[in-house]
């Protein structure tokens, strides 16, 4: 028999889903020093639902929860979403926030019908005075009646409170505040209070529908409030308010719990608990909530055939597998997939999980197919004092034929999966007798933690189909789920990381970009992260600054790998005794893309010498070299060359002979072994350098006779300048510019392959839109493009957001092309700025040199002393590079 709590233990039974902790007071501070308040409600992690023009004009906004009670939080807030027409915004809310379930929307009927409402918030006439003379608002809680059919063609609902405040005669309203407070009927918000019309008298209010805000709003403004909100607005996916709790029609039990399957969008999964995947698109590219789904035919095999008995005879099926591996997913997949018409799923999670479960099962309103959905299971069976409760509930209810089938399905973590079903030890009674008992009856699918090398051959053409399956399965060891769910986690924490530990990540990400080996050695880390500290926050460290940054970024992400984890040397190999690091795969390719322009401060080439090997000294000191970066590069080049790496002798005496060394300088090239070949180099000094003038003067030299033909090209007549290679182009190029106009068949049969996973097309439907004479479409599909890592279309888009004048975007997108290796177009740009703009062109081109590729740099450099003469300042570039910071280098 189950051994109830009493009614102490768990909160009867309440007629609405308004929940007083999630019930928030908008704060709002205008750019003239006014303040006003307004009401609002969590209705997922981080999100405020509120009125818009609670937050007009705001300059600063703060949203508080539980005011003056123990459990008070204060947070700043910023707008996410908002839209004046249907007065409707949405707070993001800043710092730690309340866990919470999504919130059910609900669909009121159209026809004769009165509805139980509540709401709660924070209005006017609520201002009291506490004993110290300052003043605050206070809550009201309000319950009263929704009339269906009244304020129809206002579009609202008449919200007659049961006890309102007292008449006024004032022009002010007594409920100003109560704006945005969320409206309830059941477990279902069906609008937000919106107004109120003094003219009604004081006991009613007029609630925005949420179930009109969907058809007010355009396509792409209603899907960016369903993200921002994290719930489908359509209608028809909304809950019907008739049937909810406390609706008109509520029976003695209430209504059955849960949702129907059918009727769930796929973004339910992450209300679920579905980990939500990495970010992934460009600005127009249109993604699904989750990637496709992967199968594993030895885990979604076994998923089918327990949905199958389930409809004979309820079941307890129990997926265990370690963090991130796909678990919630995969049931996901199932429970949507295989289960039949009629199925309800049942996610138990408020007041708190046990409770949850032990407050339904006493009500009775578990109806027969019924899923109900345990994810993270230990949270359910472990808890004292509910834990065992509520194994031995839900054994009993697997027990009674008259309710099911049920179908309970939950995930466990295999260390929880053992602590659960341990035997006893004798003498040494287990605490989860229950559990065990429970789970002693559940059919057991275990989840690997990678994917095997025939599931993803298996997946090969689908992984080509979404860029987070792209990201994914370039990562090591077919763990792609983890990679899937942990790289949000690893951003975060990137993100949000201290001081000390952002400037730790920055300086392992520009090592791994630049060349270095994957294993990154402690005292290299631990010097060059001080070269990304200012003065200011290096005074502030105290010395236990490195392991505190190695604490936060070792913690594990999800199952993945922390940001920055330790390796273990092997006994007997080079590294033993020496301790480094690894970055992880994602952090690694992002910082490819997002520290691509970037080149390192002089900290970082200082601790360049002590990188794992001389050979990722060497790959460092090229990386210097292509950012002309001279010094370092020498540096670098020379102290590998004295870690016995011959093949950098060269380069240690080549570019001080570059930059004009005088003989008898010292190279610190330890090794009297090459005290020949350095002295004669040495000798060769002048030589060289004159050498390298009759270099710069035949560039130079080619430079003018290049200008000079394209001067003479101006003199031609325009049928002899028809065959130059742009008007060659254009000739050869003019039937297709014909024929574009008309090839909209052919368009539509290509984007419906894009949409299909052609990604190769996306190219040519930018060709014939440009050729059409519709860039903007070609700047559209040239973006998809890009995305989906055409490096060629980075290039195009340089080349017309220059055409559109837009030059600080086209040097972006240049850039970006030149990072993938795409430098077609970067050093056109250059010269054309050149002619019309120097400062603009010199600024290109160092940052061409920023992101290693330094060749654009030099050569403007040669062009420019051809132009202004050997005295420029041009030749002190070219002969001694630059600083780590950007500038031109002193002699050295």
């Amino acid at each position: 028999m189950t051994t109830w709590p009493t009614s102490a233990e768990v909160p009867p039974g309440a007629a609405s889903g308004l929940d007083a902790g999630r019930v928030a007071e908008v704060i709002v501070a205008g750019g003239t020093g006014t303040h006003r308040r307004g009401s609002g409600y969590l209705v997922a992690v981080g999100r405020v639902l509120t009125a818009a023009h609670v937050i007009r004009d705001a300059h600063s906004i703060q949203v508080r929860f539980d005011a003056d009670q123990p459990t008070e939080q204060v947070h700043r807030a910023e707008v996410a979403w908002v839209d004046p027409r249907i007065d409707v915004a949405v707070l993001a809310v800043d710092g730690d926030q309340q866990h919470v379930a999504w919130t059910d929307f609900g669909r009121v009927p159209e026809h004769d019908a009165e509805l139980r409402c509540s709401t709660m918030g924070f209005p006017a006439f609520k201002m009291r005075s506490s004993d110290d003379g300052t003043s605050f608002r206070d809550s009201c809680h309000v319950h009263g009646t929704c009339a269906v059919l009244s304020n129809r063609r206002e579009g609202t609902l008449d919200f007659h409170v049961v006890s309102g405040p007292a008449a006024t005669y004032s022009a002010r309203s007594p409920w100003e505040g109560m704006s945005g407070a969320a409206v309830f009927s059941g477990e279902s918000i069906i609008g937000i209070v919106g107004r109120h019309h003094l003219a009604d008298g004081p006991d009613h209010l007029a609630v925005l529908r949420a179930d009109r805000w969907h058809g007010q709003l355009t396509p792409d403004a209603a899907r960016l409030l369903e993200d921002a909100i994290g719930v489908p607005l359509v209608p028809s996916r909304l809950t019907d308010a008739w049937h909810q709790a406390g609706g008109v029609k509520r029976t003695a039990a209430g209504p059955s719990l849960g949702r129907l399957v059918k009727s769930l969008a796929p973004e339910h999964a992450l209300a679920l608990e579905v980990h939500p995947a990495i970010q992934a698109r460009g600005p127009d590219q249109k993604l699904d909530i989750l990637p496709p789904y992967l199968q594993r035919p030895h885990v979604d095999d076994q998923l089918r055939e327990a949905m199958v008995d389930a409809e004979d005879g309820s079941r307890l099926l129990m997926l265990v597998g370690g963090s991130s591996t796909g678990k919630t997913r995969a049931a996901w997949e199932a429970v949507r997939s295989w289960l039949s018409d009629g199925w309800r799923l049942w996610h138990p999670l408020t007041p708190d999980r046990p409770t949850a479960v032990l407050k339904a099962l006493r009500s009775g309103r578990v109806a027969p197919r019924t899923v109900i959905w345990l994810n993270e299971a230990q949270l359910y069976l472990s808890p004292r004092p509910y834990g065992e409760q509520v194994s031995a509930a839900l054994q009993e209810l697997l027990a009674e034929e008259k309710i099911g089938p049920l179908l309970i399905l939950g995930s466990l973590w295999p260390d929880y999966w053992k602590e659960l079903t341990a035997d006893p030890v004798p003498g040494d009674p287990t605490p989860f007798a229950a559990a065990r008992a429970l789970l002693g009856l559940a059919t057991v699918i275990h989840v690997p933690d990678t994917f095997s090398e025939h599931d993803l051959r298996m997946h090969a053409q689908m992984l080509d189909t979404d860029p987070r399956l792209v990201q994914a399965g370039a990562s090591v060891g077919g763990r792609l789920t983890q990679f899937l769910a942990g790289a949000p986690e690893l951003i975060r924490r990137y993100r949000h990381a201290p001081v000390p530990a952002r400037a730790l990540l920055w300086a392992a990400m520009d090592a791994r970009r630049l060349g270095h080996g994957p294993r990154l050695p402690r005292a290299f880390l631990e010097e060059a992260a001080s070269g990304y500290l200012s003065d200011d926050e290096w005074d502030d460290l105290d010395d236990a600054w490195f392991n505190q940054a190695l604490a936060y970024l070792s913690e594990p992400c999800r199952g993945a790998r922390g940001p920055l984890t330790p390796i273990r040397p092997r006994p007997g190999s080079p590294e033993a005794g020496r301790m480094s690091y690894r970055l992880a795969d994602y952090l690694e390719q992002h910082g490819n893309t997002e520290r691509q322009l970037i080149s390192p401060p002089a900290g970082f080439w200082d601790a360049a010498v002590h990188a794992a090997t001389a050979l990722d000294v060497r790959k460092l000191a090229e990386s210097a070299h292509l950012r002309w970066r001279l010094r370092h590069a020498a540096h670098l080049y020379t102290y590998a060359a004295d870690q016995q790496d011959e093949t950098e002798l060269q380069d240690a005496v080549r570019l001080p002979a570059h930059k004009g060394g005088a003989p008898g300088a010292d190279y610190s090239l330890t090794d009297p072994s090459r005290d020949d070949a350095v002295t004669q180099t040495e000798t060769e000094t002048d030589e060289l350098w004159a050498i390298r003038q009759e270099e710069l003067h035949t560039l130079a030299d080619a430079h003018q006779a290049a200008e000079k033909q394209h001067e003479e090209m101006e003199l031609l007549p325009s049928w002899d300048r028809a065959e130059s290679f742009e008007s060659r182009t254009q000739r050869e190029m003019a039937p297709l510019i014909q024929a574009a106009p008309d090839m909209v068949g052919v368009q539509a049969l290509m984007a419906e392959a894009v949409q299909k996973g052609n990604n190769r097309l996306l190219l040519s439907l930018a060709s014939i839109k440009e050729l059409a004479g519709d860039p903007d479409s070609a700047e559209t599909y040239l973006r998809q493009a890009a995305e989906a890592g055409y490096a060629t279309a980075f290039s195009d888009l340089a080349r017309l957001r220059e055409l559109a004048g837009d030059y600080d975007t086209a040097s972006t997108y240049v850039l970006a092309a030149a990072a993938r290796g795409e430098l077609r177009f970067l050093e056109v740009l250059v010269e054309r700025r050149e002619q019309y703009h120097l400062p603009a062109a010199r600024l290109l081109a160092h940052r061409a040199a920023d992101a290693g590729y330094a060749g654009i740099l030099v050569r403007l450099a040669v062009r420019r002393t051809w132009a202004e003469g050997t005295d420029s300042e041009w030749v002190r570039l070219w002969r001694y590079g630059l600083t780590a910071d950007g500038h031109i280098s002193r002699p050295w």
